[in-house]
């Protein structure tokens, strides 16, 4: 009887103990936040054309991109959402002073503003983020950017050009991060290609304000 009533003692302290482990609070997990970010453009030594200005639209986005979410697919035709890791604004935010950036150092443009603005402008840049997931069907993982831009002359509100860019980049890691990384590179080549699509069209009408 005494080895029984010990035995139970025994029995009862360890079912305290893990009653005592489920109960503690889980810590939830850490949620990572990450920039879209581009490498910095050398700055333009060519001349002015002219006193050419030019307006950036706000950059529109396609609903699955309306939000500060990371997607990624692992499944065709399957979008997913990462749990841990988010962007720290909606891409198509943080993507605008980057368009910015590279417009004013490519020396195209005496004058790069961001709308709403008061002044009568040259030529006004709408663009539409349409593509920015993270694809693990392959290995390594890729990031696939899509870019649709349209250049319009603003006094006749021609469209004097319009492409869409579509980027593939292979990720350095399997995981949001090395995503993050790729995206750098992706963003970097789109708004190198956007810089050329307005270097081939600007100046060749007489775009007054």
């Amino acid at each position: 009887m005494i080895v029984f009533h010990y035995r139970s003692l025994i029995l009862a302290f360890a079912l305290l103990l893990s009653g005592c482990s489920i109960l503690q609070p889980v810590s939830p997990p850490v949620l990572k936040e990450y920039r879209l970010e581009a490498a910095s453009m050398a700055k333009s030594m060519v001349s002015l054309p002219s006193s050419l200005s030019i307006e950036i639209s706000t950059i529109r986005a396609v609903p699955e991109l309306n939000g500060r979410h990371m997607l990624y697919v692992q499944h065709p035709y399957q979008i997913e959402r990462f749990q841990q890791s988010e962007w720290q604004q909606k891409p198509a935010s943080m993507l605008t002073p980057l368009v910015v950036a590279a417009l004013e150092a490519s020396g195209l443009f005496q004058v790069v503003l961001r709308s709403p603005n008061p002044i009568n402008v040259n030529y006004r840049l709408e663009l539409e983020l349409v593509q920015l997931e993270q694809e693990f069907t392959t290995y390594p993982s890729v990031i696939h950017l899509g870019l649709r831009a349209y250049l319009t002359e603003n006094k006749s509100h021609t469209i004097v050009a319009w492409q869409e860019f579509n980027v593939t980049q292979a990720a350095p890691t399997e995981d949001a991060y090395g995503g993050v990384i790729a995206s750098r590179l992706a963003t970097t080549e789109v708004l190198r290609q956007l810089v050329e699509l307005c270097r081939s069209h600007v100046g060749q009408t007489n775009a007054t304000p």
